[in-house]
C-alpha cells in the first residue's frame, strides 16, 4: 500500500511539474510578445530600426554580420537591460545596413534582464530569438522563448560571469 502511494504521489508530481513547464513555456512566450512590441516601439527592431555599424563575427551562432544595440525597456511592468542582436547573412555588406537596417535581417536575439527570481541560477536572463517579423523561433514545435539551454549553455561561459561577451572588451569609462 505504501509503495502504491509513494508511485501516485511521485505521478501526480510529474503530471505537475510538466503542467507547469508547457504553463511557463506559455508565459515566455507571451511575454515574448510583449517584449517584441517594447523592441518595436523603442526602434530596435523593425521596419524602423535604428541603424548602427555592423560587425563580423564569423563563429557567432547569431550570423555572421551582426548589429548590437542595447538598452534598458519595460516590459509587461518589468523593467530591465535589453541586449539586441540583428543577424545579416554574408552577403550584407556593411553599407547596406547602415544605409537601411531592416533590409536583408535574417534573425533576432535578444537578452532581457529580468525582474529577480526569474532564473537566479543564470542571472535571471530571458532569451528569445525571433524572426526578422517578430514570430518566435521554434524547435520542434518548442518556442525559443525563456531559459533555452543552448542559450545559458555558451552564455553562462562569457568572461565578466554577466553572460555577456561584448561588454568584456570595452574598456570602462
Amino acid at each position: 500500500m505504501r509503495r502504491r502511494l509513494r508511485v501516485a504521489g511521485a505521478a501526480a508530481l510529474l503530471i505537475v511539474a510538466a503542467g507547469w513547464a508547457f504553463g511557463q513555456a506559455d508565459n515566455d512566450s507571451d511575454f515574448a510578445a510583449d517584449l517584441w512590441a517594447e523592441l518595436v516601439e523603442h526602434r530596435l527592431v523593425g521596419p524602423d530600426s535604428i541603424g548602427a555599424v555592423p560587425f563580423a563575427r564569423m563563429d557567432s551562432p547569431h550570423s555572421a554580420n551582426l548589429v548590437q544595440l542595447e538598452t534598458t525597456i519595460t516590459v509587461a511592468g518589468v523593467t530591465g537591460l535589453a541586449i539586441v542582436k540583428r543577424g545579416y547573412g554574408e552577403g550584407a555588406t556593411r553599407a547596406e545596413i547602415v544605409a537601411n537596417a531592416a533590409v536583408g535581417v535574417q534573425n533576432v536575439t535578444v537578452m532581457f534582464r529580468r525582474e529577480p527570481g526569474y532564473d537566479p541560477a543564470n542571472m535571471d536572463w530571458f532569451y528569445v530569438g525571433y524572426t526578422p517579423n517578430g514570430v518566435v523561433i521554434a524547435d520542434r514545435g518548442i518556442p525559443f522563448a525563456g531559459r533555452p539551454p543552448l542559450c545559458i549553455g555558451c552564455h553562462s561561459g562569457a568572461p565578466g560571469g554577466d553572460y555577456v561577451f561584448l561588454h568584456d572588451g570595452i574598456a570602462e569609462r
